[in-house]
Order: C-alpha cells, then structure tokens, then sequence
C-alpha cells in the first residue's frame, strides 16, 4: 500500500526495479467481464 497525491488514502501499487522486473500475474477480488473476451482472432 503506497499513499500519493491522487490517493491520499492510499492504494496498491507495483514498482519494477532491475532486480525485481516482475508484475505479479495475480489479483484480489472478482474479476471484470472484461476479462471472458478471450484473444482477438488471428
């Protein structure tokens, strides 16, 4: 949890730096729609 100017209150937040270039592929709550679009044809 990181606190900035846009979210006084707080929100999570992800920095990649060179000994740790990896985006956590996980997520906390119940996914979008969104998300059960599958991939574009080819």
């Amino acid at each position: 949890m990181t606190i900035t100017p846009e979210f006084p209150d707080g929100t999570y937040a992800y920095f990649l730096t060179s000994d740790f270039p990896i985006v956590p592929r996980c997520f906390k709550g119940i996914p979008s729609q969104d998300f059960a679009k599958g991939r574009p044809p080819r």
